[in-house]
């Protein structure tokens, strides 16, 4: 079955979302805003869903923080991978279900891809460059596109491709988009880019498998996959 990457957001903005007084979504700046808050308040306050079911309701998906200025996003130094599993233990505790393996592909794969963002763009030989590009948040157009993100259907095939192969799959290539776009709203060059973010998903499979190694109870799903002796990536 299909899930949209919104979809584990769901379960905490209606679901148990209700239970509370959610705020609602304003605009790209402000989801962006409550990813760095989520982040806090996991962190600080565990699994209390009284704290985080606000800043759910806030989100489409973890990307929403690339509508803040890239600059800022890096500086930042979150541990998105650990926000994903977070959220993720957090959905195992309140729904009592199993995670498929798209619904943990879903989530994990935006913060390991962020987290190989971060790590590439706060080398020193881009720092100076990011330094140099527009500090402003992303542009209208660019916000839609983010938002848009969260409605893409993933089904097990796709997922289990991203997790064998991340850079090859439909998944990569959909955030590929995305941070293409923003890149350039910021003012890089088209060729630059491309060389980036195609280096920033190559990356992102170090990150899956981190996740796996360290929060295994949590990525049952990505563990069986990248266990598995015929895994191989989809053709």
């Amino acid at each position: 079955m299909a899930e949209p990457l919104k979809r584990l957001w769901k379960f905490l903005n209606t679901d148990i979302g209700d239970l509370f007084s959610a705020e609602t979504l304003k605009d790209g700046v402000d989801s962006a805003k409550a990813v760095l808050e989520l982040a806090k308040a996991l962190k600080e306050q565990g699994s209390n869903v009284e704290q985080l079911a606000p800043l759910v309701g806030r989100i489409s998906t973890l990307l929403d923080v690339l509508n803040l200025p890239l600059v800022q996003v890096v500086g930042a130094g979150l541990p998105f991978v650990s926000i994903a599993t977070g959220f993720l233990k957090l959905y195992l505790e309140k729904s009592q279900q199993e995670l498929t393996l798209a619904q943990c592909t879903a989530l994990v794969s935006q913060g390991a891809y962020l987290e190989s963002l971060q790590a590439l763009l706060s080398l020193p030989e881009n720092r100076v460059w990011l330094e140099q590009i527009s500090q402003t948040p992303a542009s209208a157009p660019v916000e839609k596109q983010i938002v848009k993100l969260g409605e893409w259907q993933l089904d097990e095939e796709q997922a289990k491709k991203a997790v064998v192969c991340f850079h090859e799959s439909q998944l990569a290539e959909n955030f590929n988009q995305i941070l293409m776009t923003r890149l350039q709203d910021a003012g890089v060059g088209a060729t630059e880019a491309n060389i980036l973010t195609q280096r920033i998903a190559w990356n992102t499979t170090r990150y899956i498998n981190q996740a796996i190694a360290n929060q295994a109870e949590q990525v049952k799903p990505l563990a069986s996959t990248a266990r598995s002796p015929t895994s191989q990536p989809v053709g």
